[in-house]
């Protein structure tokens, strides 16, 4: 981040008002707890009175509390920490060091839950004052685009603030849940009265507020929980051209033998320039990705030449391959990182060897494709080796579940990395079958090795390959794509997770279909 005068002094000014936040938001709290609606349960109304009755004595303490991880935070925001709040290396995620493997429970989800939905609440009810204070932040760094975001004020920081304001809290009776519960809609409330302040400010000392680069994200793009059906075909290729006022294509205008016959047709090739256009202007993609993806545009020109179905359906060779290499990007750690450039390697090989060939056709790229697809296998087969050990020892953890078992302590090799320690038997306090039947969902009943999801966990999203699954179906080993991490998590707190929208299955998204729709919408603009 850039660490400006001006930035500087306006986080310094905001950090000497957090107190007064701190106050007024705990005096909302407690009026919220006083006003417990008549349709509240006697639970609900004890755990209020509850909560009250603590909060009051403690408030200076809880107010210091969030007080000081907020400064904590920014500082650590403010000096290039994308994610202040994690105390160690990326989601390694343990109570036994970095380099640990633990159980993730219903404890430690629920921790990820509570911040989830504080961080909810703040972007639904603050959602315009926080993107204004955006640009602001923004102008006082100099990224008058808002190429990234400068604001170290963000939801996430504030909600991790409020949760770190609750340990002051006892943890009996859950009351660190039941302030969260109820204080985080106040507490977004008032961030955005503080927020809308904040740029009144800056506003009455002259500063001109950033102006965003607007990022259209495409109909169909891909959304945390839902599947993209990215091989079905739902004719959106087909409904381009016919809006562009291209009719259906009848014959075979694409024939090898007659290539003069193209001028006949030449909205076909101006039409699949515009879709590559817009595939690299996605910002989602990686420099390297679109590099590649780039190099295939001649090469399926000249393969629109013969296969008229190019442009008919999305689940087309080509696109498919296409779909896959950009996926290879949500998969895989950041460059340089030594297995990004070994798959991009394999990647640019394939596409020379398509780009060399004489003759394209669909089999070409699907050679290409079913090459790409064994070399994932390879690397989940690489990385499953890597973590045979601690499968090992988990198999025999859940196996004698049932039974006191003590495990020694040994140094497990982890993704060829990190050296993780032996998972104590004592974390694996396994539900019955009956309570797992009861919290199973669809999705976690069709979780199969090689499956990848998006999770928070730790406070951060990130993709993970699911890599084990006992036998018992209790307990689940994943490991991050980007990284050296993994986690067994078990069966109930997995549940917690999908509930909660928090984890979710991630497929590779069409680009073609996303493509098409957004090339559509602009010629009926036009």
């Amino acid at each position: 981040m850039t660490n400006s005068a001006a930035l500087q002094s306006f986080v310094d000014d905001e950090l000497n008002r957090a107190p007064m936040l701190a106050q007024k938001v705990i005096d909302d709290t407690l009026m919220v707890l006083s006003n417990m609606p008549m349709s509240a349960s006697p639970a609900e109304r004890f755990q209020a009175v509850d909560l009250a009755m603590t909060l009051r004595p403690q408030r200076a303490r809880v107010a210091a509390a969030y007080v000081e991880s907020l400064r904590h935070h920014v500082k650590r925001l403010m000096s290039g920490d994308p994610a202040p709040w994690q105390e160690a290396a990326p989601l390694t995620g343990g109570r036994f060091g970095v380099n640990s493997l633990q159980l993730v429970d219903e404890n430690k989800v629920s921790a990820d839950v509570l911040i989830a939905q504080c961080i909810t609440q703040i972007k639904s009810i603050a959602e315009f004052e926080l993107r204004e204070l955006t640009t602001f932040m923004s102008a006082l760094a100099g990224d008058m685009q808002v190429t990234t975001d400068h604001n170290p004020f963000k939801a996430e920081v504030q909600a991790r603030a409020l949760w770190a304001a609750a340990q002051c809290l006892p943890e009996a009776g859950g009351l660190r849940a039941v302030f969260m519960k109820y204080g985080s809609a106040p507490f977004a409330q008032e961030l955005r009265r503080t927020y809308a302040s904040a740029c009144g400010r800056l506003e009455d000392a002259g500063i001109q507020p950033a102006v965003y680069g607007t990022v259209v994200v495409p109909s169909g793009a891909k959304i945390p929980g839902k599947s993209t059906g990215w091989t079905d075909n739902d004719g959106a290729l087909r409904a381009v051209g016919q809006t562009a006022g291209m009719g259906t294509p009848t014959g075979s205008p694409f024939v090898a033998t007659a290539p003069a016959e193209l001028s006949a047709e030449p909205e076909y090739l101006g039409l699949l320039n515009r879709l590559f256009d817009v595939i690299l202007s996605d910002r989602r993609l990686a420099a390297d990705v679109k590099a590649v993806l780039a190099r295939l545009q001649p090469s399926a020109t000249r393969l629109a030449r013969y296969d008229q179905s190019l442009l008919d359906t999305h689940d087309h060779a080509l696109w498919l391959l296409l779909d896959r290499i950009s996926w290879q990007d949500e998969v895989l750690p950041g460059a340089p990182h030594p297995t990004r450039m070994a798959v991009m390697q394999t990647v640019s090989s394939l596409v020379n060897q398509i780009s060399a060939s004489a003759g394209q056709s669909a089999a070409l790229y699907q050679w290409a494709l079913d090459n790409l697809l064994a070399s994932e296998r390879q690397r989940f087969d690489q990385r499953r080796q890597r973590l045979v050990q601690v499968i090992s020892e988990l198999e025999a953890v859940a196996l004698k579940s049932t039974q006191p078992a003590t495990l020694e302590r040994s140094s497990v090799t982890a993704m060829g990395a990190e050296q993780m320690d032996t998972v104590p038997s004592q974390l694996l306090d396994l539900p019955s079958t009956s309570d797992s039947q009861a919290l199973d969902g669809r999705w976690i009943a069709t979780l199969r090795p090689g499956h990848v999801a998006r999770m928070y966990l730790s406070g951060q999203w990130a993709h993970a390959q699911l890599i084990w699954v006992d036998p018992k179906q209790e307990v689940f080993l994943w490991a991050d794509c980007r990284s050296d991490a993994a986690w067994p998590i078990k069966r109930s707190a997995l549940s917690m997770l999908q509930r909660e929208s928090l984890a979710a299955a991630h497929e590779p998204r069409s680009l073609v279909r996303a493509s098409a729709r957004l090339v559509a919408s602009r010629i009926t603009r036009r």
